[in-house]
């Protein structure tokens, strides 16, 4: 609230729904938790911050509860909703700006960075050497396992590459095999274990990640202007930085599929 009584409007830069339905805010130094619509607490992070003003560009939860806070130029933030405790993550390098969070059933904690991809397990972080010498770009921006466990990494400029467990690179798509934009924004896995990777120039939707991913590869340069969509259920994907909550509302009788509206975030209020 600002000095005049009127309400402020802040930027918001990463946002993500918590197990118990409630809605974590990243914004300038801050991180905000949303209930019902309104603002309940929030925290300021200048206290563990180097630089007088950061962002936190993208928010991810651990299995434990813990989030994974990703911070311009200041590297990785955790902090503890039970006992409200924040921890900086030390990676070994200074002003890092981290774009990505994965993590894998046994807890460990997949990093994307501007500087490559990092793991941190049981308190000890790792810089993906063996990963990072075969990326065509070491400005991450998204990572996501697929159903057959194999990891796909979307970098600026690289366009998207995937390894296996064993960190074989198996599979790069690129504008060169069909891919729209070689940038890419994020990855989001569906329930049916289907692809879709936001980039510079559209959607891009992977049906089959078993088998040549390139084949089953569909671009959906016009989606922002498409209601129409083959979802059954309410899914959720990223756009960028901002959360994209695409909800059926109904049924087209001419392509039977769920009539969705996409809601692309909003305005976050000091409440």
């Amino acid at each position: 609230m600002a000095s005049d009584g009127k309400k402020v409007l802040k930027r918001i830069y990463g946002i993500k729904m918590s197990k118990d339905d409630g809605l974590w805010l990243g914004g300038e130094n801050e991180l905000s938790l949303c209930r019902g619509n309104r603002i309940v607490k929030s925290w300021n992070l200048s206290p563990y911050q180097q630089r007088a003003m950061s962002l936190v560009y993208i928010i991810e939860e651990g299995m434990d509860g813990t989030l994974w806070l990703g911070i311009n130029d200041e590297g990785v933030i955790c902090f503890n909703p039970k006992t409200e405790n924040f921890k900086h993550i030390d990676l070994g390098v200074e002003n890092l700006d981290i774009h990505a969070f994965h993590e894998d059933t046994d807890g460990r904690m997949w990093i994307g960075s501007e500087a490559g991809v990092y793991s941190y397990y049981k308190g000890n972080v790792k810089r993906e050497d063996e990963i990072n010498r075969k990326l065509k770009s070491q400005t991450i921006y998204a990572i996501m396992k697929d159903k057959q466990e194999k990891m796909w990494i979307g970098s600026l400029g690289g366009g998207i590459q995937v390894f296996d467990k064993n960190g074989n690179l198996v599979e790069t798509l690129t504008t060169d095999n069909g891919l729209c934009s070689d940038n890419i924004n994020q990855i989001y896995k569906d329930a049916e274990g289907g692809m879709w990777l936001a980039t510079y120039n559209g959607l891009v939707y992977i049906k089959d990640t078993i088998h040549d991913s390139g084949k089953s590869m569909t671009s959906i340069k016009d989606w922002m202007t498409a209601i129409y969509a083959p979802f059954n259920k309410t899914v959720q994907a990223i756009y960028g930085r901002a959360l994209i909550r695409i909800l059926p509302i109904g049924t087209s009788t001419s392509n039977n599929s769920t009539i969705t509206i996409i809601i692309m975030g909003f305005p976050w209020e000091d409440l």
